[in-house]
């Protein structure tokens, strides 16, 4: 790092405030010539657009001085403190919130924008960002005068730029697989529709052709159009048990048998960093009511609802009254299609019809048996239908490691070439198509 040198912001730009609308001013219905972007849109170094708000000319004509350009970055001064982006061409002089600032008038000559974005957004200044809004009381806000005051090292421009090409270069392939995954995800989504609402010919391996062309292979049910030959059935109907965990909360030991509560069973895998345990005496006594074994289905009924999970291990364990245990009869249903089918939007609206009044933070038994399910006429159909699924699931599953992976090494990246412990050349390598 010999040839490296360090400044603050304020020794080669300045930086600058939004403005909040006028009071009692609101944002225009409908587009106009003059967005106005809020700290919501700012998201990984760009403007989502999504949801852009806009004002009319009088509230422009109060606030124009507050613009922010393409040439300029943004970073976020409240609520979420210290994101730092570029502005789009497209978003050229739109209006900035008092939440967020701009960093303008870069000396082009001392500090290459890229880099800036990338160097700000890095651990070491994350680390002078939580000092400075550390002092003082009240609501955390980062103050203009701190921002000029951040150090930033840089190496010639020469360097700034290559560094700033491979971190975005990085940050393209990250989009690419996020945008893989949204993908995977509405395929999915629109597959599971076409799934439970036609299923698949036996015969053939193929969806039934859709009703508006075969309208003699369907019946109407509660759930919408089915195949004529599925049963409408009430989930009870498919399983020989469903019952929720002790309703006491037991005494919980150090180590012994797991004891699951609905926070166990929100992603993927169990996270055995929090589980908690209970002894063998007391996991006996508990499974005698309640004893969950492989092939059964847990639903979570209390806090976050409606989320299954298929119990995939042999090690026992015991469930408290967050979760439901449903013991399918193996003989009529896959569980593989119940898991899916309970994470349907068939399902997730019985849930909202059975709401009295907002959002539903409990699922009583007697409701969870009476969830309507449609039940291939044969276990070869529904394990077609799960083959579909799954093989789509692999594929999301399979995006989102190398979405993970991506991360990590850009942030590895970050910290060695904003530093100088990676020369560009050996990042160049890491993330060749060779190297990546």
């Amino acid at each position: 790092m010999s040839n490296w040198e360090e400044k603050k912001i304020q020794d080669f730009a300045e930086v600058k405030g939004g403005k909040r609308l006028p009071a009692g001013k609101e944002f225009s219905l409908t587009p106009t010539k003059h967005p106005y972007l809020r700290v919501t849109d700012m998201v990984n170094g760009s403007i989502d657009t999504s949801n852009l708000q806009y004002v009319d000319e009088e509230i422009e004509k109060v606030i124009r001085n507050y613009r922010i350009s393409a040439d300029d970055l943004y970073i976020t001064i409240a609520g979420t403190i210290g994101s730092v982006g570029n502005i789009p061409e497209l978003l050229h002089n739109a209006l900035l919130t008092e939440n967020a600032a701009k960093i303008t008038n870069i000396d082009k000559s001392i500090i290459d924008k890229n880099y800036l974005q990338y160097y700000l957004s890095s651990e070491e200044t994350k680390s002078q960002i939580n000092k400075e809004i550390g002092i003082g009381g009240g609501v955390p806000k980062l103050a203009l005068y701190r921002i000029l005051n951040l150090v930033v090292q840089y190496p010639p421009l020469t360097y700034q730029r290559k560094i700033a090409q491979i971190l975005s270069t990085v940050d393209r392939v990250i989009d690419g697989t996020q945008r893989a995954i949204e993908k995977y995800q509405t395929l999915k989504e629109g597959l599971m529709q076409d799934l439970f609402s036609r299923g698949i010919d036996v015969s053939t391996g193929k969806l039934r052709p859709p009703r508006q062309v075969a309208p003699e292979l369907y019946q109407k049910t509660e759930l919408g159009w089915i195949p004529k030959d599925y049963s409408f059935v009430r989930l009870e109907d498919l399983t020989l048990k469903i019952i929720d965990g002790t309703h006491h909360t037991p005494k919980y030991t150090e180590s012994g048998i797991p004891f699951l509560r609905v926070t166990d069973v929100q992603t993927k895998d169990i996270n055995f960093d929090k589980l908690k345990f209970v002894s063998l005496e007391e996991h006996q006594i508990l499974t005698k009511r309640c004893n969950p074994e492989k092939g059964d289905l847990l639903l979570s009924k209390n806090g976050t609802i409606g989320i299954p999970k298929v119990v995939d291990w042999d090690w026992e364990f015991s469930i408290f009254v967050s979760l439901a245990l449903i013991k399918p009869n193996h003989r009529l249903i896959n569980v593989e299609y119940l898991l899916y089918f309970l994470k349907s939007e068939l399902i997730k609206n019985q849930i909202i019809r059975q709401a009295k009044q907002g959002t539903v933070t409990n699922l009583h038994l007697e409701e969870i048996r009476e969830f309507k399910i449609a039940q291939p006429p044969s276990i070869q159909e529904q394990n077609n239908i799960v083959e579909k699924l799954n093989n789509l699931e692999k594929q999301i599953e399979s995006e989102q490691k190398s979405f993970q992976k991506l991360k990590t090494l850009k942030q590895a990246l970050m910290q060695d070439l904003l530093t100088g412990k990676v020369s560009v050349e050996a990042a160049e390598a890491m993330v060749s198509p060779k190297g990546a």
